[in-house]
């Protein structure tokens, strides 16, 4: 079998992902509360001002002004996807509270307190640009506007009148300017920061097995199809980490055309192709996982691996060897490669087909070589966001002597029944040993896709489910209007 090493083929793409629009309004209600307590960090510059002149100089200082609470009115805001990888926030009903220190001084004296600032309304926009870098997803504020309509400022342990509107008088026409000007300076990177936690858990390799992993990497940006959905392609490879410049491209039939979004089926859909799959049989076909030995040891089939026994089925080992001899079959899967095939139907059914070269050695000695082909069949599960392959049967369809030492040659169809149980103690455990700890889906921290339902089609697998976003759950306080 030969190994290639990548190309500049096309980048096929083994899993469709379809994000709604609600899942966007979704992720929206959660991470906006989660912005807004972020912006309560805000701390603006100082703010000075002399008024009058003479003996009526008044020097007015306001210090220390801190937010203290955004709040949302997450039912007026709303986002809305926008061709070809854009999606537009605007929110309304906004309000929010900050905090402040006053002081002044005259030749008549001075005095000093504390003051709010009550923000009535103000209007917020912004446009995320959904992208990747280097296979991963990638999410940033490409603009990002804060309007204040009107604030209310309240002096508190202030016994002169005068003083109050003096700070008015300073406050009121300059404070909406100046901290608008903070808002949408800190907005951006606030909010790039908070995206940059979320879609920073994403991760473009998954380990499977010590020799095997996938590929999760995005084959391109991501695209906004009929301002209703978001499509992600997905290569969806495994990877043969003892020969990692491998192209499995040039070995696996590309995946089939899918179908497109259909909002009926759920809020997010992943389709899994037979190319991802197929992909992971031929990784490990590379990397030696289709390979083994049935010995004597071995449990269940073991106790008749001796000459005496294998003589009905190969006769001539007893005279050429003795009775009782312990005999070894060595199996390693050839080309052409092992591949599923998904069959829609109710239920749908995975069925494959794997060819193996095997040995029958007897005191060292390579006696018989066979080509074998069989057939099984899996069952497919989903929990908690795995996918699970199960081999539930396998069965030998054809042998081929290719050598033997034996005479006469031995009947490929006199093996067949014997090679049954032969193929069946080796395929179980090379294929536990590739799709025994499940393909883990492509998940982030924070949302929760434990309801996802899985439905076999022909050349892929269906996976519906409606997301749960979790992250930032200390936030959801400031969803109270």
């Amino acid at each position: 079998m030969a190994l290639c090493a990548l190309v500049g083929a096309a980048t096929p793409t083994g899993i469709e992902v379809g994000l709604s629009q609600q899942t966007f309004d979704n992720f929206k209600n959660t991470l906006l509360p989660q912005l807004l307590a972020e912006l309560s960090d805000v701390t603006l510059p100082n703010y000075s001002k002399i008024l009058g002149n003479g003996f009526f100089k008044v020097s007015v200082l306001v210090s220390k002004v801190h937010a203290t609470n955004f709040n949302l009115d997450l039912e007026n805001t709303g986002l809305t996807l926008v061709g070809p990888n854009s999606a537009e926030i605007k929110a309304s009903g906004l309000t929010g509270q900050m905090t402040f220190t006053w002081a002044y001084e005259s030749p008549l004296g001075g005095d000093s307190g504390q003051g709010s600032v009550e923000i009535q309304d103000f209007l917020m926009s912004a446009t995320l640009v959904l992208g990747q870098i280097n296979g991963a997803p990638h999410m940033t504020v490409s603009a990002m506007n804060f309007q204040i309509s009107d604030i209310n400022i309240v002096i508190s342990n202030s016994p002169i009148a005068n003083v109050a509107n003096w700070l008015l008088s300073v406050l009121k026409d300059n404070f909406i300017a100046d901290l608008t000007a903070a808002l949408n300076q800190y907005g951006p990177p606030t909010l790039n920061s908070v995206l940059g936690e979320v879609l920073g858990q994403y991760s473009t390799t998954v380990n499977i097995t010590d020799t095997l992993a996938i590929n999760y990497q995005l084959t391109q940006d991501p695209v906004v199809v009929s301002s209703s959905y978001v499509q992600l392609s997905v290569l969806g490879q495994f990877i043969d980490l003892t020969h990692p410049n491998l192209n499995i491209t040039n070995f696996v039939t590309p995946p089939p055309k899918l179908p497109g979004f259909n909002p009926a089926d759920g809020e997010i859909q992943v389709f899994v192709t037979e190319y991802t799959l197929n992909t992971g049989l031929y990784a490990g076909l590379s990397s030696g996982a289709f390979s083994g030995e049935v010995t004597p040891d071995t449990p269940g089939i073991g106790y008749m691996l001796t000459t005496t026994v294998l003589d009905s089925a190969f006769p001539g080992l007893v005279n050429m060897y003795g009775e009782d001899e312990p005999c070894t079959f060595a199996c390693a899967a050839v080309a052409p490669a092992p591949t599923f095939t998904l069959t829609q139907g109710t239920p749908g059914s995975i069925t494959g087909s794997i060819t193996m070269e095997c040995d029958l050695l007897v005191q060292k000695n390579r006696t018989v070589s066979m080509s074998i082909a069989s057939t099984f069949n899996t069952e497919a599960s989903l929990e908690n966001w795995v996918l699970n392959l199960t081999l539930t049967h396998t069965e030998v369809s054809s042998v081929t002597v290719i050598n033997s030492l034996l005479n006469p040659r031995p009947s490929g169809e006199a093996l067949e029944a014997f090679l049954n149980l032969l193929v069946q103690g080796v395929l179980p455990s090379a294929f536990l040993s590739i799709f025994g700890q499940g393909i883990t889906l492509p998940t982030y921290e924070g949302v929760d896709l434990s309801d996802a339902t899985l439905s076999i089609m022909t050349g892929y697998l269906s996976i519906q489910a409606t997301p749960v976003f979790t992250f930032g759950k200390e936030t959801e306080s400031l969803n109270t209007r």
